[in-house]
C-alpha cells in the first residue's frame, strides 16, 4: 500500500482530539500548514509527523480513535469545547462543570431555566447537567431567583439570565452566579463583570450591536432570537466580518439543526423550554441528552 502523503481536516481533527472547525480555523489563520487541493485543504503527512514527533501509521490512528471513543463513553462528554483555543486532550480551561471533576470540557450548550422555584430547582438543574448541559442560567424573572442561584451555584456551573440592570447584575453575582446573560447590552454591567472577572453574554442582533457589545468587553455576544433573523445562515454571515467575536445562538435551536449552528461558527447555543418546559426530571434529562447526542456527532 502506498504511503499516504496528506491528511484531510477531519482526519487531523480526530488525531489531535479537537473539532473539525478548530482545525479549519487554524488552517485559515496559518497556524497549521495546509495545501489547497481543489476546493479542499490537505495537510502534508510530513508536517503532521513534525507536530506529533513520530510517524503515524494506521495502527496509531486506530488506537487514538478508540481512546477518544472510550473517554466519551466513560464520561458522557466530548473532549473539548467547540471553537475554543485549548482543545487538546486533557487540557482544562477552568470553565468545565465543577461537579464532574474531570479535565475535559463539554459541548457548549447553555440551558435556560425560567419559572422554576425553590422546591424543584435542584432536581431540574441536576437533570439538565446529567443530560449533557454544560452551563445553566436561571432567569431573574423567576420566583425567588436569587435564592435559587444561591442554593445551586455552589455545586453547579449556574449563572443568571434576563439580567437588565447593574443592581440586578451585582445581586446575581453576590448570590453566586458564575456568569451573566442579558437580553440587552448594558455598558455598566459589562464593565462591572470585567472588573469582577465574571463572564457576561449580552445580546446583540445587528452587526453594529454585535461589534459594540464585543468592543465593550462582552465575553460572548448572544444572538436572540436567532431564528427570526435567519438561523444558522445569519450566524455564518455575522462570522464573516466578526471571525474573532464569539456568538451565542439562542431562540430556535433544535436537535435537528444544532449541528448547523456550530458548523456556521456559533461558539455556544442556548436552549430553554424545549429542554426544561416539562418540569419533569426524567423528561429534562432525556431532552438534554437528545441535544447533546445530536451535537456530539460533529466529531
Amino acid at each position: 500500500m502506498a504511503k499516504k502523503e496528506h491528511l484531510s481536516i477531519p482526519e487531523l481533527a480526530k488525531i489531535l482530539g479537537i473539532s473539525r472547525i478548530a482545525v479549519y480555523k487554524r488552517v485559515k489563520k496559518g497556524q497549521i500548514k495546509a495545501e489547497k487541493i481543489g476546493r479542499n485543504y490537505a495537510i502534508p503527512q510530513k508536517y503532521v509527523t513534525t507536530l506529533l514527533g513520530k510517524e503515524l501509521n494506521e495502527e496509531d490512528k486506530k488506537n487514538i480513535d478508540q481512546a477518544i471513543k472510550k473517554t466519551i463513553k466513560e464520561y458522557g462528554e466530548v473532549l473539548r469545547m467547540l471553537g475554543q483555543d485549548e482543545e487538546h486532550l486533557g487540557k482544562n480551561s477552568g470553565e468545565h462543570t465543577p461537579h464532574l471533576n474531570v479535565g475535559y470540557r463539554k459541548i457548549p450548550i447553555i440551558g435556560i431555566i425560567r419559572g422554576a422555584n425553590l422546591d424543584n430547582i435542584e432536581k431540574i438543574v441536576e437533570a439538565g447537567f446529567a443530560g449533557g448541559i454544560s452551563k445553566i442560567e436561571i432567569t431573574l424573572n423567576s420566583e425567588k431567583a436569587l435564592e435559587q442561584i444561591k442554593l445551586v451555584s455552589k455545586k453547579y456551573e449556574v449563572g443568571a439570565g434576563t439580567v437588565l440592570t447593574l443592581d440586578e447584575c451585582k445581586a446575581a453575582i453576590g448570590a453566586g452566579a458564575k456568569f451573566i446573560v442579558s437580553p440587552i447590552t448594558n455598558p455598566e454591567m459589562i464593565k462591572y463583570c470585567k472588573e469582577k472577572k465574571v463572564p457576561i453574554y449580552p445580546c446583540g442582533v445587528t452587526p453594529n450591536e454585535v461589534y459594540q457589545a464585543s468592543k465593550l468587553g462582552a465575553t460572548m455576544v448572544k444572538i436572540f432570537p436567532v431564528k427570526s433573523f435567519g438561523g444558522p445562515n445569519y450566524i455564518k454571515e455575522l462570522k464573516d466580518p466578526f471571525d474573532k467575536i464569539k456568538l451565542l445562538a439562542c431562540g430556535g435551536v433544535r436537535p435537528d439543526n444544532i449541528k448547523e449552528y456550530f458548523a456556521a461558527g456559533a461558539s455556544a447555543v442556548a436552549i430553554g423550554g424545549s429542554i426544561f418546559g416539562s418540569g419533569d426530571s426524567k423528561e429534562i434529562k432525556k431532552a438534554a441528552q437528545e441535544y447533546f447526542q445530536a451535537s456530539s456527532q460533529l466529531r
